[in-house]
């Protein structure tokens, strides 16, 4: 399993639980978020990069506990082709836009008409479990960022994902 695949088993669970701390350690990213300043609330690796947030928001945002203690919480990775890490999914910074939704599957389309979703440089996709954001340079569309989350209640009602 590659690093970035791995690193999705992560989401859900707080900044001071052993294995997420292990690798991040294995990435080499020796910070860790320590307060709920924003300055402190994510962590970079090279291409990578980890934010938490309180425990809280968490509950509020996913309608669900943490799966480990502690008051920060992973909540969204983010990849970006400046770094060496590799994008999760099979995923390469080379996929134009077609190639990339072929892929992940359909283009999430909002079911809440006052929702503005930009396309088609940062469609999001449900797959795998996960809520996908890809963006694409506008005049190349070109892949140069990719977001991960878990799907929030609110993803859930405005593109009708289905937990």
């Amino acid at each position: 399993m590659i690093q970035s695949d791995k690193s999705l088993e992560f989401f859900g669970h707080s900044s001071i639980h052993e294995p997420l701390d292990d690798f991040l350690l294995s990435l080499g990213i020796k910070k860790r978020p320590k307060s709920a300043s924003l300055s402190t609330m994510s962590v970079e690796g090279d291409g990578i990069v980890f934010s938490f947030v309180e425990r809280p928001d968490y509950i509020e945002r996913y309608g669900s506990q943490p799966l480990s203690a502690g008051e920060l919480v992973l909540d969204r990775i983010d990849f970006d082709q400046e770094g060496s890490m590799p994008l999760p999914f099979g995923l390469e910074y080379s996929l134009n836009f077609d190639s990339a939704s072929k892929l992940l599957g359909g283009v999430l389309q909002s079911k809440d008409p006052d929702m503005v979703v930009p396309k088609p440089w940062m469609p999001r996709f449900h797959f795998k479990g996960f809520f996908v954001v890809l963006h694409f340079d506008k005049s190349s569309m070109k892949m140069k960022h990719a977001v991960v989350t878990r799907p929030s209640l609110m993803n859930c009602k405005h593109f009708g994902i289905q937990q």
